[in-house]
């Protein structure tokens, strides 16, 4: 028996999805034997944000189910696969600030930080187990002054979170203390951790790298000259992404990188460029989704499910489904990121602008803030 780690090309698999065969390992790359071998969650992120822990592995490896996992589970209930549809809201905890980031880490917590406020900033994160998100979440303070910024994740050892004034914070208990490591940049703006490195971008368009992240971190060689807003990789290349419709692209890190046509216009922002299900999505100013299955090659502007003067914020893959959020209130969801985007009644105001979305666990969540700054919190099942 085998597991599929990514879609196969004509959807009609799912992944995580357990099939018979005969004979033989599988031939398509796509297919995992299931045979209890452990993985990094890094490598498969797709196939880990389906079946987590539940086969055994910690941190940041996870394991395959054996053969009669498999059998047993096919008379279980699995996690349910599709477009989650009722958005609820939560109680944040977060009080008057902005909620900027959402992560679910290997640690078993879902971590939310941020902290903006017009009339005074004060750095705070709130916490909540992944196994089901709607329960209470908990806050922690962590200074004012400041306010954590877009970028927040987790190796399976520290937290860290883009930090402004200095360079990072860091934890390895997220609803403890949180560390400054003090790094000579501008302003931190986006942090990506995958591939054991770690990838900092700044407000004035530098790159940093780090394999620890409360150790050296190493200035790259930029090709941005303004804001790095986003960071991701997709196993193969890193992408970072931000002002001036800017696209850049490397194998490594640590060397060169390389511009790339993104077909956004130079006055707009990318605030968010992700890759999942084998295609990257990128998203912007004026409601703007560009879509590339060669992050090196060509970007593809797609029909514009936002109001023209509405930012999308952020977009995620999970359980089948695409996921996009933004100004407005506005949250839609897609199969297909290339085609049709539907819009969701996400529970949200129309006032409030949605900052973060993410899956995990069979569970997605949102975050954002009111016209008051109030931070504010919804979450959905897939498929329902």
């Amino acid at each position: 028996m085998a597991t599929n780690n990514v879609r196969n090309n004509l959807g009609q698999f799912p992944v995580g999805s357990v099939i018979g065969y005969d004979f033989g390992a599988p031939a398509d790359t796509r297919w995992l034997e299931c045979d209890g071998d452990t993985l990094d969650i890094f490598q498969y992120p797709e196939l880990f944000a389906v079946i987590g822990h539940e086969y055994g592995g910690a941190g940041v490896s996870f394991n395959l189910p054996t053969t009669a996992d498999s059998i047993i589970n096919a008379f279980t209930e699995q996690p349910t696969q599709g477009a989650p549809i009722t958005w609820t809201q939560g109680t944040s905890n977060f009080g008057n600030y902005s909620v900027q980031n959402i992560m679910a880490g290997s640690d078993g917590n879902w971590v939310a930080q941020g902290g903006y406020n017009a009339g005074g900033s004060y750095a705070r994160v709130i916490t909540n187990d992944t196994t089901n998100p709607t329960d209470a979440w908990s806050l922690n303070t962590i200074g004012s002054g400041y306010f954590f910024d877009y970028g927040l994740d987790f190796d399976g050892t520290y937290w860290a979170s883009s930090w402004p004034p200095a360079g990072v914070k860091t934890a390895t208990d997220p609803t403890g203390t949180w560390t400054t490591r003090t790094i000579t940049l501008d302003s931190s703006t986006s942090l990506r951790y995958a591939n054991s490195i770690w990838v900092l971008g700044t407000n004035g368009g530098a790159i940093w790298t780090a394999t620890d992240p409360t150790s050296t971190w190493t200035e790259r060689t930029s090709p941005f000259a303004q804001r790095i807003y986003s960071i991701d990789w997709d196993g193969t290349y890193w992408v970072v992404a931000g002002y001036g419709g800017s696209i850049s692209t490397a194998t490594d890190p640590t060397g060169a990188w390389s511009a790339q046509t993104s077909s956004f216009d130079v006055g707009d922002i990318i605030w968010r460029v992700r890759y999942g299900n084998s295609i990257w999505v990128a998203v912007g100013s004026n409601g703007k989704v560009a879509t590339a299955t060669d992050p090196t090659g060509t970007w593809t502007q797609r029909s514009n499910p936002f109001g023209a003067s509405e930012a999308i914020r952020n977009v995620a893959y999970g359980a089948g489904a695409w996921v996009i959020c933004g100004e407005a209130g506005t949250l839609c969801t897609a199969t297909d990121p290339t085609g049709t985007w539907t819009e969701r009644t996400s529970s949200f105001a129309a006032t409030d602008k949605l900052n973060d979305v993410l899956y995990s666990n069979g569970y997605w969540v949102c975050v954002g803030y009111s016209t008051t700054h109030t931070g504010k919190l919804a979450t959905a099942k897939s498929g329902a």
